[in-house]
C-alpha cells in the first residue's frame, strides 16, 4: 500500500526518458499508464472478468478501496452488514486486482515470446485462484488445528451461495473434495 500512495510502482511517468519508454504508454490504450488506469481503465482483456461477481455486492471500485481491500464492507439486501459477503468481497476484490496486474506485467514486461492471453484463459486463471482460496478455507476450518482454525461458520457465511452446484452439496460441505466455485451469472 505504501508503493500506491508514494507512486513507488514502476509505471508511466517513471519510464519517461529512459531507454525503457515505450513501458511509460500503455500499448493497449495508447494512455500514460497509471494505477487507476491498469486497475479500473485500460480496456485491455482481463478488466471484465475481474469485476465478474456472482451474488456480492461490488461497491464503485477506486484504487483507493482496492488498496484497501480488507476494509471494504458488503450488506445484505436489508442493508445489514454481512460478514460473509464482506470477507468474500474483499477476497474478490483482493486476488482480481492481483491478477490485472499480473495480466498487465504479463503484457509490458517481455520473456521472450509474447503472446496474447484469451478471456476463457484468464477467466480460468482467475477462477483457479478463487478456487484456491476456498480449499484454503476449508483447509483451515479443520479441527486439526484446534484454537487456530476458523470457524467453518466463517466458511459457510463467506462461500454461500456461490458454490458450484451448491444445491446438490452435503450440508457439512467443508470437509469433502471437489467443492468449487461456480461462474458468475
Amino acid at each position: 500500500m505504501w508503493v500506491c500512495t508514494h507512486d513507488a510502482y514502476r509505471i508511466g511517468e517513471f519510464w519517461e526518458g529512459t531507454k525503457l519508454e515505450q513501458r511509460s504508454t500503455c500499448e493497449h490504450c495508447g494512455v500514460t499508464e497509471t494505477m487507476q488506469h491498469i486497475l479500473l481503465e485500460c480496456q485491455a482483456p482481463g478488466q471484465e472478468t475481474y469485476m465478474e461477481r456472482k451474488g456480492v455486492p461490488f461497491p464503485r471500485l477506486t484504487v483507493g478501496a482496492i488498496a484497501a481491500a480488507g476494509l471494504l464492507e458488503a450488506q445484505d439486501n436489508d442493508g445489514s452488514k454481512s460478514a460473509g459477503k464482506s470477507r468474500l468481497l474483499r477476497i474478490l476484490v483482493s486476488e482480481g486486482a492481483h491478477m490485472v496486474w499480473k495480466l498487465r506485467n504479463e503484457r509490458v514486461i517481455p520473456d521472450g515470446v509474447k503472446k496474447a492471453v484469451s478471456k476463457p484463459e484468464i477467466r480460468n486463471r482467475l477462477m483457479k485462484v478463487i478456487n484456491g482460496r476456498l480449499r484454503t478455507d476449508q483447509q483451515l476450518a479443520s479441527r486439526r488445528y484446534g484454537k487456530k482454525s476458523i470457524s467453518p461458520d466463517v466458511v459457510y457465511h463467506t462461500w454461500g451461495g456461490v458454490l458450484h452446484n451448491e444445491q446438490n452439496l452435503p450440508d457439512e460441505w467443508i470437509g469433502e473434495s471437489g467443492v468449487l466455485v461456480g461462474s458468475a451469472s
